[in-house]
């Protein structure tokens, strides 16, 4: 028999917890904390204590089965995610994977071979290319440049920023706080990637 937490991570992120706060108020040690954050057994008094801290059942903290689970962090964020906000270019998620919250930025225009991501100090600048024609009859690319986003990375969470569509190029990654899918960063850093990229995201092993 199988168990997932995943229902206790997204309970505990939508009451505004932590992990060290359900520590505190049930007594439990970190270390079996860490091994709900794993899926990992643990003791039936254990479960009850969150169960009685976070006022719910059994059933509303875990999940059992006969066969293991088996979420990717996009089939988690597809799954688990809940939109808490949003701006004129950005939708805003907040889910749980693993014991870890994340929060998911996705752009609500779709990018393409002429659109530049450009990440620098802490905006991140969406570039459209259009090619215009000058008198002389030579080419020249310009682009309108829009402020997506002006970011600092959460200590509390995952934050990802997701492009949709495929850009042509995305500017500034592995340099200061932003991160690619390659270097994925974790906390403490903004992750940038387009979706295609977002859904072969394979984690650290220390991150599953």
């Amino acid at each position: 028999m199988y168990v997932s937490y995943e229902k206790l991570w997204i309970m505990i992120a939508q009451r505004g917890l932590s992990k060290k706060d359900i520590c505190d108020a049930t007594g439990i040690s970190s270390r079996t904390m860490a091994k709900l954050s794993k899926n990992e057994s643990v003791t039936m008094d254990t479960l009850a204590k969150i169960c009685e801290v976070l006022n719910c059942d059994i059933g509303d903290i875990a999940t059992f089965s006969r066969d293991p689970v088996a979420l990717s962090l996009y089939d988690a964020y597809k799954k688990f995610r809940r939109k808490i906000s949003e701006t004129e270019f950005l939708n805003k998620y907040e889910f749980s994977y693993s014991g870890r919250r994340f929060v998911a930025f996705v752009t609500k225009k779709i990018a393409n071979k002429w659109t530049i991501i450009e990440c620098q100090n802490n905006d991140i600048k969406w570039r459209q290319l259009s090619k215009t024609w000058r008198l002389d009859g030579t080419g020249a690319f310009l682009g309108a440049v829009d402020l997506i986003a002006r970011v600092s990375p959460d200590k509390d969470a995952v934050d990802l920023l997701i492009i949709s569509g495929k850009p042509g190029e995305i500017k500034g990654l592995d340099d200061g706080i932003f991160r690619s899918a390659r270097n994925y960063g974790g906390e403490g850093y903004i992750n940038i990637m387009s979706e295609a990229a977002f859904k072969c995201l394979s984690l650290p092993t220390d991150e599953k």
